[in-house]
């Protein structure tokens, strides 16, 4: 008799992250937005795609409409700004980043993050607010001196930016593999 394996809740959390990672990229309004990101003129106009698209999800949120298809744009937009500035390890960086979210969570330094299915669809957005808000900071700093250091920090925020994309829509697909309930 064959006997079944049982993932570990670790290993079924990286099998849903690896699972959203390679759809999400895979997806058109993915690649679309990336492409954008990538051909856009400069980081003025990258974090306009970035707010826009933002905004996009805010909508869909107040009309209580299907969030993959933005949360994936938003998220297209800041890998392809990481594309555009020369990283080469962009899954690599945001699989860190959902680490270091889920060690920060565990530990007590933060209260949820966006991989909650508890959490609601507004709390997620001010979430990814605040880190497209750390963007737009980091995007004044290079204006005021276009540094290794000030570079470096937009590329932490945007990996930020998008690892929380990563977590909600991880989210979307753990909803959907939950069980319905019997009413």
């Amino acid at each position: 008799m064959k006997k079944s394996k049982v993932q570990s809740p670790k290993s079924k959390v990286a099998a849903v992250r690896e699972l959203v990672l390679k759809s999400a990229t895979q997806h058109e309004h993915f690649v679309q937005m990336a492409f954008f990101a990538a051909a856009a003129k400069d980081d003025n106009q990258r974090l306009t795609m970035l707010v826009v698209n933002q905004g996009v999800l805010g909508l869909a949120i107040a009309e209580s409409g299907s969030l993959q298809m933005p949360l994936r744009k938003v998220f297209g937009v800041a890998y392809g700004w990481l594309t555009q500035a020369g990283y080469t390890d962009t899954d690599r960086m945001i699989r860190d980043e959902r680490d270091r979210q889920q060690v920060l969570l565990f530990n007590g330094v933060i209260n949820l993050n966006c991989a909650s299915v508890v959490a609601s669809p507004e709390r997620k957005l001010r979430v990814l607010a605040e880190e497209v808000g750390e963007v737009a900071e980091a995007v004044d700093f290079m204006e005021r001196q276009n540094s290794i250091r000030n570079r470096h920090h937009l590329m932490v925020e945007l990996v930020q930016v998008a690892a929380v994309c990563v977590a909600w829509l991880e989210a979307i697909e753990n909803q959907k593999q939950e069980p319905k309930a019997k009413g």
